[in-house]
């Protein structure tokens, strides 16, 4: 308990735990009260230098997720008109974590799994529209491209050749 340094320390930061593929917190991720999520941190695979890849684990795995959804949530505010905040950012983290082992808020997890899908209050997506044999229709909801909604993509081939 209480290994996280500064900068995760500062109250106006996200301290993040590394958690392993089946809900466990490391046995090497930092701890303490300021945890406030944990995220996929162990055999992630990584960029490596010399234009390669490499699986590697560690908080430094697991912040970067965070990173990416944090950019999620400033999107999500802007699309909104919003304001961003770091404690909305916060609340909607705990609002959507996946509770691990142990239950409630501790100082391994923070308030558990980080769940992108479950912070936004995302529109359903709307009902599937007939589409001909020769389509493809993708539904995407919440992708908004030059500020405007899209509801859905459809793909049209050409027809197939005659046998």
């Amino acid at each position: 308990p209480g290994s996280i340094g500064y900068p995760g320390a500062y109250p106006e930061s996200v301290a993040v735990a590394a958690v392993d593929a089946s809900g466990k917190v490391a046995n090497f991720s930092s701890r303490g009260d300021n945890v406030l999520i944990g995220a996929p941190g162990v055999n992630v695979r990584s960029c490596f230098p010399a234009d390669r890849f490499a699986t590697m684990s560690g908080t430094s795995m697991a912040t970067p997720y965070v990173a990416g959804v944090a950019a999620l949530y400033v999107q999500w505010c802007r699309d909104r008109k919003l304001a961003p905040s770091a404690e909305d950012f916060k609340a909607k983290v705990k609002g959507g974590a996946l509770d691990i082992a142990p239950p409630g808020r501790d100082p391994a997890s923070g308030w558990g799994l980080v769940r992108p899908g479950k912070m936004f209050d995302l529109e359903p997506a709307p009902p599937p529209h007939p589409v001909p044999p020769d389509s493809i229709e993708i539904i995407l909801p919440g992708l908004v491209i030059n500020g405007r909604p899209v509801r859905r993509i459809v793909i049209e081939f050409e027809p197939a050749p005659k046998k």
